[in-house]
């Protein structure tokens, strides 16, 4: 049998005559085109055991619940405390009303040898229940002690915050110190230097305006104080003398309708002043005491000379 080796092989579609046959490339090919890797999603820490985190990141969900809450978002903000804020008190947690394990059967005697399995049986029995107990109590004790540190790191953050606005209160007070300006760094200087006998100059003058305004401000704030009383006193009088003046109104027209006046020709009734008028009653009084006082210094002026 003999072999025609002079048979041209035909091609097929997508390959070569004059090469090893290659598989056709489909035009959709996703291996053709670079594609992103996907990512898996996070999973949320309510699914992850808290055992499992680390120190930095059981800090970093305390932060996040305290700035959600409204009671303790300043403790991790950034405001400055005040005497509004304050945060609750210690609780003190005691044992769960539960029944305590029995703690003899540790010192009991266990004979293996002289029990009979009815009697091993009970006894395994007592030590799981026991056991059982142990292990609500542990828990429990757990659960306090957390939440006693819990407190304790609130507690710390209040007191730092504390700390902050003492220290800036005492920052405060050594800047308007004189050494603190004078002598910056604690580093001395020229005491006959121009420039430190003008700085000195201005303290002593800052110091003196600073004084003369609180004065100014005690001697006004003793004046409104002292004002008010007095309108307050005239007011008080004007209504007492109104309603004086309203029962003997009642009394006359009582008197006038016995007599047959009729009650259109009655006298009218007494009407209340306003405190608008009694306020402009006092500025008057006010007025005219200050010419008197003037009008007599004038006199007194005169009469020296």
């Amino acid at each position: 049998m003999s072999i025609d080796t002079h048979t041209a092989v035909q091609p097929q579609a997508g390959g070569s005559a004059s090469g090893p046959h290659t598989p056709p490339v489909p035009e959709n090919d996703s291996a053709s085109k670079p594609q992103t890797p996907l990512h898996p999603a996070p999973i949320p820490d309510s699914m992850i055991d808290p055992a499992l985190f680390t120190p930095s990141k059981c800090g970093q969900i305390l932060a996040g619940t305290m700035a959600a809450s409204e009671s303790a978002a300043f403790l991790v903000g950034t405001s400055k405390i005040t005497s509004a804020h304050t945060i609750a008190p210690p609780v003190f947690e005691g044992s769960p009303p539960i029944l305590k394990p029995d703690w003899t059967l540790i010192r009991s005697l266990s004979h293996l040898q002289g029990k009979s399995q009815r009697g091993l049986e009970d006894e395994i029995k007592a030590l799981t229940e026991s056991l059982h107990l142990a292990h609500i109590h542990h828990q429990a004790q757990e659960s306090i002690i957390e939440g006693a540190h819990a407190q304790l790191i609130v507690q710390d953050m209040f007191a730092i915050k504390l700390d902050e606005a003492l220290n800036v209160k005492e920052t405060e007070k050594e800047k308007e110190d004189d050494r603190t300006k004078l002598f910056p760094g604690g580093k001395g200087r020229h005491l006959t230097d121009k420039e430190f006998i003008g700085q000195k100059q201005q303290i002593a003058q800052d110091k003196q305006n600073k004084a003369a305004a609180h004065t100014a401000k005690q001697t006004a704030g003793t004046a409104k104080k002292s004002q008010k009383d007095a309108l307050e006193s005239l007011w008080k009088r004007h209504k007492e003398e109104h309603e004086k003046a309203v029962m003997e109104w009642t009394d006359e027209c009582k008197r006038l309708a016995t007599d047959g006046v009729k009650k259109k020709d009655l006298p009218k009734k007494p009407t209340c002043p306003l405190k608008s008028d009694v306020e402009k009653e006092l500025v008057d009084q006010d007025e005219e005491g200050e010419e008197i006082e003037e009008s007599d210094e004038l006199e007194d002026d005169e009469f020296e000379g």
